[in-house]
């Protein structure tokens, strides 16, 4: 098994995005760039020279930590985005592959001291190809026998790889996708998720736009959301709520909606929006959303009044605006711009508790990764979950051996009654009691709160909060949504 670095890691998976299933001829090769797909799009060179249309297999599962895992190790499998993001230069998804591997340092430091086999985790670099995540499931299966995942991440690396591990049994957490119609398709009980779905976020920004209207009607409402299956979902579950609340006023003729990456519809209906200068705003942007967002800068503002919807426009804005290049904006921009962003009201899935868990995780990343921003992926609480939550239940059997037994203790996560912590400093105690309490049910308290399971596999309770941007200090400031 090729096995990597942790920084030799981070350059490896930096391939060209690419991918597509056309047939091609296939010519023998010694680089991709001899590779072109049908399509003209890249293809691969394979290890035996052929040219592929989608990644091959050797290059998925390129990576392991720790870097030299223990013969007796529990392996457990992970499929990330690690392409390199073409706007910021940084993995997609690279603070969450630092955390998993703070993570299982961690955990095999206390499993060691209970006697417990360690863990070892198979890393899968599943962005670049639309086949990467169900190619990687089934080497992580059938050549890696690991006796669960962690991730993916996206609605569309799980929609084939679901049927893979139905039948084969092995459970599956996916900290971050948010995908309705994932939430609704059939698993078997096998497949769970750690963050709300988007509907739940459509709900909670109706919540916070009765709140900034003071309960009366919001019809001066502007709308812009991004038409894919991420805006889709926030913006059909508000919209019809929107409109429950007053049937008679609560119109849609200012909704629009653009293509991501389609800057000249994006221009547009900014400026449909900028002239009709609404009370309220509403944004669900797609990626490079820190322009969308800085757009609106011109909106109408009251410096005297930042609060009153009559002088100063609300705007609300869903998770997929809060990003670091945000804060970016807000730390470099004009004044107009600092006024912009300080009217802000977002939502979000709870990045962090405000508890001995998340302070713990968070100290531990700052000083492990100092200069490391944690605002750059407030998603990554939710990957330490998952490997959490996993590490202890392979911790109740001394080091699970099968899926079944992984899949045993998730089953009993589902009682509010009993709650035992994950930090690392209650894990051993957190995992005896597991152990002694085989049939009784469970809360995990991780970094970002309550874990318990519905049998569908969704997370209970939903858990979201409000995040404003404090611009004189540049920072994000998060708190607990009331639902």
């Amino acid at each position: 098994m090729l096995k990597t670095t942790l920084s030799s890691l981070l350059c490896a998976f930096s391939i060209a995005s690419a991918g597509c299933t056309l047939t091609m001829q296939y010519n023998q090769c010694t680089e991709d760039s001899e590779c072109q797909n049908t399509d003209g799009t890249q293809g691969f060179c394979s290890a035996d020279q052929l040219c592929l249309p989608n990644t091959p297999l050797e290059r998925l599962c390129t990576a392991t930590a720790p870097n030299s895992p223990s013969p007796n190790a529990v392996h457990i499998g992970v499929l990330l985005d690690l392409r390199t993001n073409a706007t910021t230069g940084r993995l997609n998804e690279a603070h969450r592959l630092i955390a998993l591997n703070l993570g299982v340092r961690q955990i095999n430091e206390l499993v060691q001291l209970d006697g417990s086999r360690p863990i070892a985790l198979d890393i899968c670099n599943v962005g670049t190809s639309a086949v990467d995540a169900d190619n990687a499931t089934k080497i992580l299966i059938e050549q890696r026998n690991v006796v669960a995942i962690i991730g993916p991440n996206t609605a569309s690396a799980a929609t084939n790889m679901i049927g893979r591990i139905k039948a084969a049994g092995v459970p599956t957490i996916s900290p971050a996708i948010m995908d309705s119609g994932i939430a609704d398709a059939a698993s078997q009980g096998l497949f769970y998720r750690l963050a709300p779905v988007e509907r739940e976020q459509g709900l909670q920004l109706v919540r916070e736009l009765v709140t900034l209207s003071g309960g009366k009607s919001t019809a001066q409402l502007g709308l812009l959301s991004v038409t894919d299956s991420y805006g889709e979902n926030i913006r059909r579950k508000f919209t019809p709520e929107w409109q429950r609340r007053d049937p008679i006023n609560n119109k849609t003729d200012r909704f629009f909606s653009y293509r991501d990456n389609d800057a000249n519809l994006l221009s547009v209906t900014t400026k449909t929006l900028l002239d009709a200068k609404p009370s309220f705003v509403v944004l669900i942007p797609g990626s490079n959303s820190h322009q969308v967002v800085g757009g609106f800068a011109s909106l109408p503002f009251d410096p005297k009044n930042p609060g009153s919807f009559e002088s100063s426009t609300q705007v609300l804005v869903a998770s997929s605006g809060r990003t670091g290049e945000l804060i970016q904006l807000a730390r470099s921009g004009d004044d107009q711009m600092k006024n912009h962003l300080s009217r802000i009201t977002g939502v979000a899935p709870l990045s962090f508790i405000d508890a001995q868990e998340g302070a713990d995780f968070k100290s531990s990343f700052v000083a492990t990764n100092p200069g490391l921003p944690l605002e750059q992926d407030f998603m990554v609480g939710y990957t330490y979950d998952a490997l959490f939550v996993l590490g202890a239940a392979s911790a109740t059997f001394k080091g699970a051996s099968r899926p079944d037994q992984i899949l045993s203790v998730l089953r009993r996560l589902n009682g509010n009654a009993n709650s035992l912590s994950l930090t690392p400093r209650l894990f051993n105690e957190t995992v005896q009691k597991l152990a002694q309490q085989p049939t009784d049910p469970f809360t995990l308290l991780g970094v970002t709160g309550a874990i318990r399971f519905q049998t569908d596999g969704g997370r209970d309770p939903v858990l979201l909060e409000r995040w404003k941007i404090d611009v004189a200090s540049g920072v994000y400031v998060n708190t607990p949504a009331n639902m």
